[in-house]
């Protein structure tokens, strides 16, 4: 499996720094805590939908782009804390 990379980062490098922007300035224009933001960007912290809609606005874009970096995320995790019970499902046939 592909190691993913947490939202967080994505957002930091391809929006705020691309941008030119401050964590604060982006967290005090979209109205999110800055404590919020800087959790998301260090990666302690998951975007959700909330955030990702005021994302979205703030930076022009579907919130969706925001939503499915961490549902990957999340399902490259969950696969791994998983792994064990994953192999031993078996699959429905039909």
């Amino acid at each position: 499996m592909k190691k993913i990379i947490h939202p967080g980062k994505i957002l930091k490098k391809d929006y705020i720094d691309k941008n030119k922007l401050t964590i604060y300035s982006v967290a005090k224009n979209s109205f999110l805590s800055q404590t919020r933001l800087s959790e998301i960007i260090n990666g302690k912290r998951s975007i959700t939908v909330e955030t990702a809609l005021k994302l979205g606005k703030f930076f022009g874009i579907k919130p969706e782009i925001f939503l499915q970096l961490q549902l990957e995320f999340d399902i490259e995790n969950a696969s791994k804390e998983f792994q064990k019970d994953l192999f031993l499902i078996k699959k429905l046939e039909k």
